[in-house]
């Protein structure tokens, strides 16, 4: 399973990705304020696999903002994960946002004017 999703406020973001303090956990976090100028492009891997990704370019056309990455995964016999891409993004008059996965449309949310998220689950 997959999902996608876009943010544009600190709340919605903070419901949906707890930030929990882990064991020698590296993981870069999004600084104070960040939604003041920022929105956040997210999507969530799940399943029996270790996901990596690796984003290659972020570009905007014609409103449509096209984030494009590569996902590579390494399957377990053994357990479920949960794999989010976080990226952030300067907030824009963008009416859509691709995901663009190993060069192919992954998934796709239309942006809503309102605050909060607009998400979309494949």
């Amino acid at each position: 399973a997959q999902s996608f999703a876009v943010f544009k406020d600190q709340k919605t973001f903070d419901d949906v990705f707890k930030a929990r303090m882990l064991i020698n956990d590296k993981s870069h976090r999004l600084p104070a304020n960040a939604f003041n100028t920022m929105m956040v492009l997210a999507t969530v891997k799940r399943g029996k696999a270790v996901w990596t990704f690796d984003v290659k370019e972020v570009a905007v056309e014609g409103g449509v903002l096209t984030i494009r990455y590569t996902a590579t995964s390494e399957k377990s016999d053994s357990a479920s994960y949960t794999f989010p891409l976080i990226v952030s993004v300067p907030k824009g008059n963008y009416t859509t946002v691709v995901f663009e996965e190993n060069g192919t449309a992954a998934g796709k949310v239309e942006l809503a004017t309102t605050p909060g998220a607009a998400t979309q689950k494949k």
